[in-house]
């Protein structure tokens, strides 16, 4: 088993290492011609080595410029294609064969959007050469439930071809200026070119993905996942993320000031003013809280004592009405006689009884006084602490209004400063993987190409990836980049600490053999992003107990509309939250399942063997429709070669071509890009 992999050599954080004092385009175009060169060494090998003797073999991948995974939530892959040429005989005829899917989404919740799926063109060719185009596609043009795509993928070349020089296919498709889920990431332009040819003397697969720029996440649209927006932070937090990512002179840029730190800011807005009305504003809703106890506790005491008078008062109003009726029935009738009549007796038994539940009444009655006067009182207290309680909140406003023509500028200027500032964007992303099978192992290879201009988070430049970067190198660069995403994330919330994970250059080469039979394989994937979701009510509690007291924003701030928490509403995924300052039970739109993005994947497979056999080794290109993208796995069938070698070798002209347009397009695009920054 061999296997060969192009791993870098070292990683830019801020400057640039490994080669030199050779200037950055210079350094970008070798590193681009290097996928070249290793391609030329891996075709040259086999085409000598077989000397003409002809075999069988077939060659293939897949390739997906970006995707999206959110479980049953939604599934999104944009330019899938998946390609497959095979001169077997046990395969059925030679035969090419090259599939494009421009955009496949699959939603559980909401199975409008699977409508949106576009469908497959395909190029199929036995012999003459089968040419298809695309035309331009507006996603924004399409009939979407919820804004979950912007930008246009554009017109796109098929084309599958088999003659005595084998089977072939290619490609080339390019998008621009695409948005995906509302802004949780947007793609500058990226394209595609590849090529395949299973040959009499060898199979090779080539891929290409080039992405220009991607904001995989930016901060707005990362708060919006999780219930949040720029103006439910408070204005401390703001200035810290402010500080953390780098933004100072585009603040005082917008604001007009000359701060070294936006930290500074805060002098400016907590005037003695400002803070004596704030200790006010909570002092009285102190005072106020206290005041709503103390209500409470004598209401609760009033309907007790009301609860005991009640039958004391039906004791006495029936004792009075039997007096009155002893009263009446002895109207006239002298008492004082030694043998009285008996009404004077039922005269007196009633008021003996009166007399009973009036002493019975008159302590509940005073008791019950007491418990009104009491709650009076404490009603009374409560109106004037909730009177206290809005004159320091007006108080306060007032003061912030006062100051609004400052003060707006500044939250104007600090709220603009962050809004749609990447939290992890990638420029420059190139990516490439060959694989070609041979007579032999040695003869064989299978290598993996990967470069990264520059990686920013807010306005930090955390360098780059060379073509020649260690491992090591890679993980280290993909590490600090999560690294730094994730504290700068905590400061608006410590549960926000570990919300993403970045990965870079996911790749695997290999080169072996199996039976009579070499299979090469090579993978790899550019960016891998992952979003899990924390404790969205904790956050949402976390961020607005920040805020002042009685607010669930600042001030004077009004945000455009963001689709995203659109998109998270009509796509079902909300929670139910007991938020402080909000209403009792709050459904906030928020992302409830973990969010898997991936940019720039690249899967080429290839198989071969010299002689005639009766097992034939065919290598699956992998599922076109999985974002992930792992290199598939060789299958078996039986049958024997037919298809005879001749004329000239033509295979490693057609591959040499399609590899120096590769290595064009991406020398184009680099000294372009040089040029632009000079």
């Amino acid at each position: 088993m061999v296997s060969v992999t192009a791993v870098p050599h070292a990683v830019r954080i801020g400057q640039s290492e490994g080669f030199g004092t050779v200037t950055q385009s210079v350094r970008r175009t070798i590193a681009a011609g290097l996928l070249t060169v290793l391609a030329f060494a891996l075709l040259a090998a086999p085409s000598n080595a077989n000397s003409g003797v002809p075999g069988v073999g077939s060659a293939g991948g897949s390739t997906t410029v970006a995707g999206i995974d959110a479980g049953d939530l939604i599934k999104l892959a944009l330019i899938n294609e998946q390609s497959a040429s095979s001169i077997d005989p046990a395969n059925g005829v030679p035969t090419a064969t090259e599939t494009l899917s421009p955009l496949t989404i699959a939603s559980g919740t909401l199975p409008a959007l699977n409508a949106l799926s576009v469908p497959t063109v395909q190029t199929t060719s036995t012999g003459e050469a089968d040419h298809k185009g695309t035309e331009l596609l507006d996603l924004g043009s399409l009939p979407q439930p919820a804004p979950v795509l912007s930008g246009k993928i554009n017109p796109a070349s098929l084309t599958s071809l088999v003659n005595a020089d084998g089977a072939q296919s290619s490609l080339s498709s390019t998008l621009a200026n695409l948005g995906v889920l509302g802004g949780v990431a947007t793609v500058d332009s990226a394209s595609v070119e590849l090529g395949g040819v299973a040959g009499p003397t060898s199979s090779t697969a080539t891929r290409a993905v080039t992405i220009d720029g991607i904001t995989v996440l930016d901060l707005r649209a990362v708060l919006r996942m999780v219930g949040l927006d720029l103006d439910k932070l408070s204005l401390s937090t703001l200035t810290n993320l402010i500080d953390s990512l780098g933004l100072i002179d585009t603040l005082n840029a917008l604001t007009g000031l000359h701060l070294s730190k936006a930290s500074d800011l805060l002098g400016m807005v907590n005037t003695p003013a400002v803070d004596a009305a704030t200790l006010a504003a909570d002092n009285a809703q102190k005072a106020f809280d206290t005041a709503q106890a103390t209500l409470d506790s004598a209401s609760t005491a009033l309907d007790d004592a009301a609860a005991n008078l009640a039958p004391a008062q039906g004791a006495l109003d029936a004792a009075a009405t039997n007096l009155t009726n002893a009263q009446n029935a002895a109207a006239g009738v002298l008492c004082g006689l030694p043998l009285p009549p008996a009404a004077c007796a039922t005269l007196a038994q009633a008021q003996a009884d009166f007399n009973s539940a009036k002493a019975t009444y008159d302590p509940l009655k005073a008791a019950f006084d007491a418990k009104k006067a009491a709650f009076d009182v404490a009603q009374t207290a409560l109106n004037t602490a909730k009177s206290a309680l809005d004159l320091a909140l007006k108080t306060l406003n007032d003061l912030i209004t006062t100051l609004s023509g400052t003060l707006k500028t500044l939250l104007d200027g600090v709220v603009k400063t962050l809004d749609l500032q990447p939290l992890l964007r990638v420029e420059g992303i190139q990516v490439g993987s060959i694989a070609t099978a041979a007579d032999t192992v040695e003869n064989s290879g299978a290598a993996t190409v990967g470069e990264i201009r520059n990686i920013r988070l807010g306005g930090i430049d955390l360098g780059g990836l060379n073509a020649d970067a260690t491992l090591g190198q890679v993980q280290a660069l993909a590490g600090q980049a999560t690294e730094y995403v994730n504290a700068v994330l905590g400061l608006i919330s410590p549960k926000l600490a570990n919300l993403v994970k970045f990965e870079l250059f996911k790749r695997s080469s290999e080169v072996a053999q199996s039976g009579s039979y070499v299979n090469a394989v090579a993978g790899i994937t550019g960016l891998v992003a992952t979003v899990t979701p924390p404790d969205l009510c904790g956050v949402l509690n976390d961020v607005l107990s920040q805020l002042p007291s009685g607010g669930t924003s600042l001030p004077g701030v009004t945000l455009p509309p963001l689709p995203v928490s659109g998109v998270l509403a009509t796509l079902g995924s909300v929670v139910n939250c007991s938020v402080a300052g909000l209403s009792a039970t709050a459904i906030v739109p928020a992302l409830t399942t973990p969010l898997t993005i991936t940019a720039a994947r690249a899967n080429s497979v290839s198989s071969f063997a010299a002689a005639q056999q009766t097992t034939t080794t065919t290598s699956n290109p992998g599922n076109p429709g999985n974002p992930s993208g792992n290199p598939g796995n060789p299958t078996t069938s039986t049958g024997s070669p037919s298809l005879p070698r001749t004329g000239g070798n033509a295979t490693l002209t057609l591959l040499a071509g399609t590899l120096l347009a590769v290595a064009a397009l991406f020398t184009r695009r680099t000294l372009a890009l040089a040029r632009t920054r000079r």
